[in-house]
């Protein structure tokens, strides 16, 4: 849009009407020159116009958490002529943590504007860098034109994948068990029956055959030939927002436990995943396909859990047994999960808590879960740097 300054346009006018009442080749040279400086101003911006683009370039588009991408924003101006004032905002420079949204600039003869930007996403989700607003004017700002475009360039930032210890569950080395597991048969799963499809079942349980004939999908229930089963519960309850305001806690939580479920895949293992959402969700998944599926999930998913995890662990418990080993990440320990932690473990269940808030109490709670043979540690303790 092109617009012209209203206080030089009542200026230009004033002087007409002067010149026309009182005459004087003065005042009328005055409004010749004016005029003239405004058509030459509006033919000018008309040019600028036509001949201005804009051209993004991203190094990186996919992301994880922490992890930085450089953008680069050209603005060409197809033409030899300075363009005496640019005024630039762009989304891109608010998120790469300048104090500023945008800057002022000129250009000399036949000159592009480059701006490069590394932006830093601390934050999984999809991330939007395409708005961006351009003023170009004249050198006396007579006339200008404004310009907001959409880009559609947007960044795709997963959950970070850490580099973590070798996971002890319940006192016992999960991945050397596998591993004489595997040594002893070929299959470490026999099936044992069916049951109806439910959302997060791998693809790769389905009964095909009893599908087809029932019209429905059915997937075969596993057993581990041990009997054993890896479970997750990640406590994604919006509590997690209130240690911080940029989120951190929440992040940590998110990004170590599916460093847990990738490393986990990543030996062939199988896992059951609970989330704590609003509603809660959960995943079986034992390949590459699955994880992505998850962390596709988890990239938008942010942590709206209304349950306390005490109570989302019970109303899961119909689907553990006491042969199962249970892996929990959740933001702090407290009375009541340690309440209901330790009669699950004097009951039989191999429970190992990874907690993400490291203070005097915290530790409290985790010597008095250790008491009771329950794993607990301060998550940045497994992470290897």
């Amino acid at each position: 849009m092109i617009s012209v300054d209203k206080k030089f346009i009542i200026l230009t006018s004033g002087l007409l009407c002067f010149s026309l009442l009182f005459g004087g080749s003065l005042p009328f040279s005055i409004f010749y020159a004016l005029l003239f400086m405004l058509l030459a101003s509006y033919l000018y911006i008309r040019i600028v116009r036509s001949v201005f683009d804009i051209e993004i370039i991203c190094s990186e588009k996919i992301l994880s958490a922490g992890a930085s991408s450089n953008v680069l924003t050209k603005i060409k101006f197809d033409m030899p002529l300075p363009v005496p004032y640019a005024e630039i905002r762009s989304d891109a420079f608010s998120a790469s943590g300048n104090r500023h949204s945008g800057f002022i600039r000129d250009t000399t003869w036949d000159e592009n504007i480059w701006i490069e930007a590394d932006i830093k996403f601390h934050q999984r989700g999809i991330h939007s860098l395409d708005n961006i607003y351009i003023k170009v004017s004249d050198l006396f700002h007579i006339t200008c034109f404004e310009k907001n475009m959409n880009t559609g360039i947007k960044i795709k930032v997963y959950p970070r994948i850490y580099k973590i210890k070798p996971l002890a569950l319940g006192g016992i080395d999960i991945y050397h068990e596998a591993s004489d597991l595997k040594s002893r048969s070929e299959d470490q799963h026999a099936i044992r029956d069916v049951r109806k499809y439910r959302e997060g079942d791998s693809l790769k349980k389905v009964h095909w055959k009893l599908s087809a004939k029932q019209n429905d999908l059915y997937v075969k229930n596993l057993d581990t030939i041990s009997g054993e089963e890896i479970v997750l519960f990640v406590d994604m309850n919006k509590k997690n927002y209130s240690f911080d305001d940029n989120g951190i806690i929440e992040e940590s939580i998110v990004d170590f436990s599916s460093s847990i479920i990738y490393q986990m895949i990543g030996k062939n293992l199988s896992i059951k995943v609970f989330l704590n959402t609003s509603p809660g969700r959960y995943f079986e998944l034992d390949d590459k396909p699955g994880f992505n599926k998850l962390t596709d999930y988890l990239m938008t998913q942010k942590s709206d859990g209304v349950l306390e995890l005490f109570q989302y662990i019970y109303e899961n418990a119909y689907r553990l047994h006491r042969m199962n080993k249970i892996a929990i990440v959740v933001s702090e320990l407290d009375d009541r999960l340690i309440e209901a932690l330790i009669p699950m473990s004097s009951s039989g269940y191999l429970i190992s808590v990874f907690y993400c808030v490291n203070n005097q109490e915290q530790q409290k709670y985790s010597s008095l879960l250790r008491a009771s043979q329950i794993e607990c540690c301060y998550f940045n303790d497994y992470i290897e740097p």
